[in-house]
């Protein structure tokens, strides 16, 4: 994934989010990938007739676990010196970049909701702007607590010197939940 950034900027953080919401797709590709090829030779005495299917059966497979895999390396939260950008890979020639400067920043919140989400540390953040910029959601992001303290911090050096310092490093910011 490749953003375009401005003369001077720098990327500090990308956040992809979670394989939770794919897990599903990439769980029933991975099916259909390996229980066709099971069948692959029985099918294959059918001559042309047992080809079709099977291959067919392993074509759906393998576009339901690129299709899973394109949208979740696609799909990120970057943060740069200068603003915050949402990816969002939507299909697989469509993708929606949507961004705001940090000095826009009002609030950042996060959530953490349900069992799975406490269990895998999954959840969600918001960043609210100032003005007409609309508010933006990253959903199953893991560890939501530890971006929304990186954004947070962003947003305090941005509002204090105009912009962050070029040699800021998050190795301070903790991993642990």
């Amino acid at each position: 994934m490749k953003i375009h950034l401005q003369e001077g900027e720098r990327t500090l953080h990308t956040e992809h989010f979670s394989l939770a919401p794919h897990a599903l797709s990439l769980f029933l590709g991975a099916a259909l990938l390996v229980g066709s090829s099971l069948f692959f030779f029985p099918f294959l005495q059918f001559g042309a007739t047992g080809l079709v299917p099977i291959l067919s059966v392993m074509l759906l497979g393998l576009f339901l676990l690129l299709r899973a895999a394109m949208r979740w390396q696609g799909s990120a939260c970057v943060l740069t010196t200068q603003r915050v950008v949402r990816v969002e890979q939507r299909g697989l020639l469509v993708r929606k970049v949507t961004f705001a400067p940090l000095q826009a920043i009002q609030d950042v919140a996060f959530r953490t909701s349900g069992m799975m989400g406490a269990v895998l540390h999954v959840g969600t953040v918001r960043v609210t702007f100032r003005g007409v910029i609309p508010a933006m959601h990253f959903a199953s992001v893991m560890h939501p607590n530890v971006l929304h303290n990186l954004i947070s911090e962003l947003r305090a050096l941005s509002l204090e010197s105009g912009s962050v310092p070029t040699d800021f490093s998050r190795v301070h910011v903790s991993r642990t939940p």
